[in-house]
């Protein structure tokens, strides 16, 4: 292997070694109180990683508002949401499929997800106050 190569494969290394680190998905941030193990808290909103067998996942949104909870085939999906045009919000990156996002209000939301070597996916949604809309994604190549 060439210099070059093993340069390159070593910056490749870095940079997926600190996305990774800096992720929200990896980060259990606890300022709010929400975040448990294998959850994480992203713009104050508890997103349950379902990767983990965690008992003590978020399942319920706050009163008044909603969850999306999006799956893929294959997972590890990046997801970003994007809030209704009324809401002014900017699109938020979250971590990894599959997630489930709570206290959404209530609205449409388009959610996009991709993964390096597939098709990007796009699906809007209506999230309604106390239900759960569930996103099922097959990435194609």
């Amino acid at each position: 292997m060439t210099l070059t190569r093993r340069a390159l494969l070593a910056f490749t290394a870095f940079i997926l070694l600190a996305f990774a680190a800096c992720s929200p998905a990896s980060n259990s941030n606890t300022a709010n109180g929400n975040a448990t193990p294998g959850n994480a808290n992203v713009a104050g909103r508890t997103i349950a990683n379902m990767n983990t067998a965690n008992t003590n996942a978020a399942t319920q949104s706050k009163p008044g508002t909603g969850s999306i909870e999006i799956g893929s085939a294959p997972p590890g999906a990046g997801i970003t949401l994007v809030p209704p045009p009324e809401s002014a919000g900017t699109p938020l990156a979250y971590g990894p499929t599959p997630a489930t996002i709570n206290d959404l209000a209530p609205g449409k939301y388009t959610v996009n997800l991709s993964k390096n070597g597939y098709k990007n996916f796009q699906q809007e949604v209506e999230v309604k106050a106390g239900s759960t809309v569930r996103v099922k994604a097959l990435l194609k190549k």
